[in-house]
């Protein structure tokens, strides 16, 4: 018997279609809560079912092998009914596991989580590493008990009571490394690539500071930076144990301060560690051009603009915070210096209409970019976005609750007073189409995620444009 088994659950078969499921790197999350309990002398082990592609049958029988005492899930919104199921099944295998849910969706609704889900019996509420280590030090009589565990929703005589919030992690640079000697490591492939190569991800800061409508900040507004010490040392320790060949920052602040960024490159450079690794990181497009010469050579070579729009009144009806003109100078600098960029934006902001998502379409094709993405926006719970759709306000409209329709690529959540989802599912086709257009594109295309992917890909959004039938409208409209 172990004392935790940390999991992601099996996706369901719908969202496998979405290309932004695809498996690419241990759930840094998971790997942080591991090192933690692993430090704090508890016995842990990692099942990470869809990097393996297990079944839930499958799932349950390596629950029942292991036989843990707690049985941990991290579950995104669009997961969290596949984690229910997973939950479910494991309990039927296991009557007396604890089954504890964390990650956004349990954060921003942990009461609601656990009414809604009975499989669950209490969920973490924010960061998770402390909270999860005072929960399993409740079991086997201890005299601790659940209402003395900061940060947890629980179930308790036939109600659900939730604790005083934990503190954040104001130093983060004390946390051991993430456990990643307990994922399946051969399973993972790199985010540009679909030939094998050792990547592992590497978070450089906890919270945010930005507000844009769309998203909600689950690690706090207030940004934690490690330092650059930190990360160089935990660059080395990868490198010896697990041989790694490139590191993927998955914050979004790693340029966020700008003096250590550059810090930190310069350490990178100094440790011979700009060769043998590749680097890649998220970034704001309010970057300076130094700080992206620094990161060129430290070995950077692909980075991630979060560019959202390209008319400049959406983006300031969602806070974005940023101009045009940067996301311009921003994506010319770095393909200028040789890195290759890529653009995420989103379809259907508050105040959309058709005009302004084709000036979008047209800004990313114009753009030096080497990809894109084009998400639909997704009210997901905790947002100012949902709070708009459910009022109505910006023309939103909120079609399901049901959070398997919440996924990026492939959902049903949100449409516009004037734009049916499927018509936003056209957009979001045609975005895909004419930036693909480009030959020297569609081959990178194909480089980073492989042909079987890649195909499916694109017949499901052809699908979606080629689909007849009525177009799924809010009643009234």
């Amino acid at each position: 018997m172990i004392d935790i088994l940390l999991a992601q659950p099996p996706m369901s078969e719908r969202m496998g279609k979405d290309l932004g499921a695809r498996i690419l790197s241990p759930n840094i999350g998971l790997a942080y809560i591991a090192g933690y309990l692993e430090k704090e002398g508890f016995s842990v082990r990692v099942v990470d079912a869809l990097a393996e592609d297990l079944s839930v049958q499958q799932f349950t029988r390596r629950v029942r092998d292991l036989e843990p005492r707690c049985l941990g899930f991290s579950a995104m919104t669009y997961q969290i009914k596949s984690a229910a199921r997973a939950a479910e099944m494991a309990r039927q295998a296991l009557p007396d596991v604890r089954v504890l849910i964390g990650g956004c969706h349990a954060t921003v609704l942990p009461e609601r989580t656990l009414e809604e889900f009975p499989s669950f019996d209490a969920a973490v509420i924010g960061e998770g590493e402390r909270t999860t280590a005072a929960y399993l030090g409740t079991f086997a009589g201890s005299p601790v008990t659940e209402t003395e565990v900061l940060g947890l929703c629980f179930r308790h005589d036939g109600s659900v009571q939730r604790t005083p919030e934990r503190p954040f992690i104001q130093e983060p640079d004390t946390l051991p490394f993430p456990a990643f000697h307990l994922f399946p490591l051969a399973r993972y492939f790199p985010f540009y690539s679909r030939k094998y190569k050792r990547e592992l991800p590497i978070s450089s800061s906890r919270g945010c500071p930005h507000r844009c409508c769309f998203c909600h900040t689950a690690m706090g507004r207030k940004i934690r930076f490690r330092s650059a010490e930190s990360l160089v040392a935990e660059i080395r320790h990868h490198r010896s144990r697990f041989g790694v060949e490139q590191i993927i920052f998955t914050d979004e602040n790693f340029t966020g301060n700008r003096e250590q960024a550059r810090a930190f490159c310069r350490q990178i450079v100094e440790a011979g560690l700009n060769t043998g690794v590749n680097y890649i990181c998220q970034s704001r497009v309010a970057i300076d051009r130094d700080t992206l010469v620094a990161m060129k050579e430290a070995h950077f070579t692909h980075i991630t603009y979060g560019i959202e729009s390209g008319n400049q009144e959406i983006l300031d009806r969602v806070q974005k915070g940023i101009r045009l003109e940067q996301s311009e100078r921003a994506v010319r600098w770095a393909h200028e210096l040789g890195m290759v960029t890529d653009g995420n934006f989103i379809l259907g902001l508050p105040g959309e209409t058709r005009e302004t998502i084709l000036e979008t379409i047209d800004f990313a094709c114009k753009l030096p970019l080497d990809y894109a993405s084009f998400f639909l926006l997704v009210p997901y719970p905790g947002t100012e976005v949902m709070e708009m759709a459910r009022q109505g306000r910006a023309n939103l409209v909120l079609l399901s609750e049901d959070w398997d329709e919440y996924g990026k690529q492939v959902g049903g959540a949100l449409a516009h007073r004037h734009l049916p989802r499927k018509q936003l599912e056209r957009l979001q086709t045609l975005g895909y189409l004419k930036f693909f257009a480009n030959p020297k594109r569609l081959r990178k295309l194909f480089q980073k995620v492989s042909p079987i992917t890649g195909v499916r890909f694109l017949l499901h959004i052809l699908g979606g444009a080629l689909r007849s039938g009525e177009e799924r409208a809010p009643s009234g409209l």
